[in-house]
């Protein structure tokens, strides 16, 4: 999938996230485009963290960046599907608490969405993923 992303025409590498710990790749995270409804907003998918720096702030940092970098390039909202108790901690909370729900089946608690801005309340529908996210 990541593959495919990156080779499309709609990757955006400023949302592109690597995390680097003495010259090694230790995580990455990447955002991409989604839309909900008439919006464009964004999909969080993969966010990975190497095993042996896992439970060392990795994630949280990719996360934290991706946060800022998402809200000044002018999105209202970010999309995940993962665990809820990791990404709630974030502030990510159930999409169908704001009336945005997932194209496929799949437990309320685990497709969450971040609000990056007070706008997007009124975002609402069935997220549409990119081709490339398909299997």
């Amino acid at each position: 999938m990541v593959r495919r992303l990156w080779e499309s025409s709609d990757y955006l590498p400023d949302l592109s996230l690597l995390a680097e710990i003495h010259g090694e790749i230790v995580g990455y995270l990447l955002l991409s485009e989604i839309r909900i409804a008439d919006s464009v907003e964004l999909g969080l998918a993969p966010l990975a963290v190497r095993v042996d720096f896992q439970k060392m702030g990795v994630g949280s940092s990719l996360i934290e960046e991706a946060h800022r970098r998402a809200k000044q390039a002018g999105y209202h909202a970010i999309i995940v599907l993962g665990d809820d108790q990791y990404y709630s901690k974030f502030g990510y909370v159930s999409a169908s608490e704001k009336g945005i729900f997932p194209p496929f089946d799949v437990p309320a608690s685990y497709f969450m969405v971040y609000e990056l801005t007070n706008g997007s309340n009124d975002l609402g529908g069935i997220v549409q993923y990119p081709l490339e996210f398909e299997m």
